[in-house]
């Protein structure tokens, strides 16, 4: 779903940069989520695409599960 594909670009963010991708409580992150893109300063240039996509804020605009594992497999 667009969710997982969501949840896996943060963790994925998460792990490139040794930081949350939003900082603060709870509520503050989720805040954040919903008017802020995730700053990909940090992550790999070869990986910003994609996880600027799979962090979309509107879910039509993120890859498929299934695009995410073609293109995670070719990366």
């Amino acid at each position: 779903s667009a969710r997982d594909v969501y949840a896996l670009g943060l963790v994925l963010l998460e792990a490139a940069t040794g930081r949350p991708a939003f900082a603060g409580d709870w509520r503050e992150a989720a805040r954040a989520r919903l008017t802020e893109d995730p700053d990909l300063s940090g992550v790999p240039a070869s990986w910003r695409p994609l996880l600027a996509a799979m962090t979309a804020r509107d879910p039509a605009d993120r890859p498929t599960a299934a695009e995410v594992h073609e293109r995670l497999t070719v990366v």
